[in-house]
């Protein structure tokens, strides 16, 4: 999947292009032929393609094939009853056409493409007649000549589904079937069998999943837990909020995470766990990890939440340690709607203790055996989950070329490092992370080339305030605390176009060029 220009399109360009009998219909045929090719995204609201197929039905010189041709490409927007409050809005002449803005604007379509000569100036989309489209697609302009380049653009992405995002939340709505109903059921059922794992229990978040992990491992005060001083604070949280103390170890310098080196002189007699956070989509080595959990009797409880669909040594990361803890944060590589996060494991045991604790430590409605706390997945998040499930292997292909795109673009510019990749492991990059010493120079030079950017992470967890009470010097952390002023993430997500990581890495080169 690439990443399209949106557009709707307009009755007349559709029924030149079928019937050819207007003096653009060369244009309205191309943009049509563009659609059909996957180049660029079709849209037609659904009262217009009822009258299409009205109308061609009552014309015998069209072919079925040629209906077929033009029209299953276009994917169709529903009228709403928001979408005729904001045509009213427009206020221009014809309300036919307020429309088919407003359900332009409803979906974040740039370009409303007709034959009709038209001026919405309350209106964020650009009308535009099809051979003047033509002209500035061919000419490669639409994508950089307003818009910024996101970090993240989940619109792509939900174009591709939009249509079944809609059909199942319907279905929750109609059904009130809010929580714990059978769209969470099919996606824990559905994920775990994607982890190749026996449980899957959907939980609130990603932090409240490696919580409950870690008071299913009866991790509690007094108790010591390792994990990488590189990493967002919900891994370092957790521990805290489960009454454990945290021990940070620094990162390896080429992958960013855990340094194995430097694990062993961390563990103590306190020591009950080790979470390996999978940065960026990167798995940790977890068979020397594993190797050294069993050597000191340690749980190993994995932070998974840039690493869905991510494997190592061709095994899937369930096969490794204790618990696996998921976000699905909308940013994700699988993303809810909301915040949702999932608990997997193989053992039975955790998995009942995981499922009683997020619940109010119940399996029956009020039979409490322990006090738990509220941490679940709800039917709503658990249909759009299970929908984007079936595109996740997809989507990591797509963060994946882009991804070698970049290197290849960039690794051979001598004052950036590019990201490294261990030779078994599936990387499924989440985050594109360079480094160099000129970071803030340049995220501010591609800003000002309207391109975003971010920092993963701008403060390592144990430079942070939150964490002063144990008195860490960046010295005791040389690799996380140098590495906190050089790395900088690109942008990268299904569907990005090959253009716009061109375009981006010959923005650094301009940089660099410079320097």
């Amino acid at each position: 999947m690439m990443e399209k220009i949106d557009i709707l399109i307009s009755t007349d360009i559709i029924f030149d292009a079928l019937i050819a009998q207007a003096e653009d219909v060369p244009a309205s045929a191309e943009i049509l032929k563009l659609c059909s090719e996957n180049k660029i995204k079709g849209w037609i609201t659904a009262d217009d393609y009822i009258k299409i197929f009205s109308c061609i039905k009552e014309n015998n010189q069209l072919s079925n094939n040629l209906i077929e041709k033009h029209l299953s490409c276009l994917s169709i927007i529903p009228i709403r009853s928001q979408t005729i409050s904001d045509a009213h809005e427009l206020n221009d002449k014809d309300f036919s056409d307020n429309i088919k803005i407003a359900a332009a604007q409803s979906m974040n379509i740039k370009y409303f493409i007709t034959l009709k000569m038209m001026n919405c100036s309350r209106s964020s989309v650009k009308v535009m007649l099809p051979a003047d489209f033509l002209k500035v697609f061919n000419n490669h302009n639409i994508m950089f000549i307003s818009e910024k380049i996101a970090f993240v653009n989940l619109k792509v992405q939900f174009h591709q589904i939009y249509n079944q995002i809609d059909d199942q939340i319907n279905k929750v709505i109609n059904e009130t079937s809010f929580i714990q109903g059978k769209y969470v059921k099919a996606f824990e059922k559905n994920f775990a069998k994607f982890c190749k794992a026996k449980h899957c229990i959907g939980v609130g978040n990603g932090t409240d999943a490696l919580f409950i992990a870690l008071k299913a491992l009866n991790i509690s005060r007094g108790d010591e837990v390792l994990l990488p001083a590189n990493s967002f604070i919900a891994t370092s949280e957790a521990v805290t909020m489960a009454g454990a103390s945290v021990v940070f170890v620094d990162c390896d310098p080429e992958t960013y995470n855990i340094d194995l080196n430097r694990i062993r002189s961390k563990i103590t007699n306190k020591t009950k766990a080790i979470i390996p956070v999978h940065l960026y989509g990167q798995p940790a080595h977890m068979s020397l990890i594993s190797e050294i959990a069993k050597e000191y009797n340690l749980n190993i409880v994995q932070d998974c939440a840039q690493a869905h669909g991510a494997t190592f040594d061709n095994k899937p990361l369930a096969d490794f340690g204790d618990i696996l803890c998921f976000s699905f944060y909308p940013g994700k590589n699988l993303g809810a709607y909301g915040n949702a996060g999932a608990i997997v494991t193989n053992d039975n045991e955790i998995a009942n203790k995981v499922l009683m604790f997020s619940n109010h430590g119940r399996k029956d409605k009020y039979k409490h055996e322990f006090e738990g706390i509220n941490s679940r997945l709800d039917d709503i998040q658990g249909a759009v989950l299970n929908i984007k499930l079936n595109y996740l292997n997809q989507w990591n292909d797509s963060r994946r070329n882009a991804s070698i795109l970049y290197n290849t673009l960039l690794e051979d510019i001598e004052l950036i490092t590019t990201p490294y990749t261990l030779p078994n492991v599936k990387h499924v990059y989440h985050l594109y992370v360079i480094r160099l010493k000129k970071r803030n120079e340049l995220q501010a030079y591609l800003s000002q080339n309207n391109i975003l950017t971010g920092i993963h992470y701008p403060i390592a967890l144990p430079n942070l305030e939150a964490y002063s009470y144990l008195n860490h010097k960046p010295a005791d952390f040389p690799v996380a605390s140098q590495y906190q002023n050089e790395i900088l993430s690109l942008p990268v997500y299904p569907g990005i176009a090959e253009s716009t990581v061109r375009h981006v890495s010959q923005i650094i080169n301009n940089f660099m060029k410079k320097l």
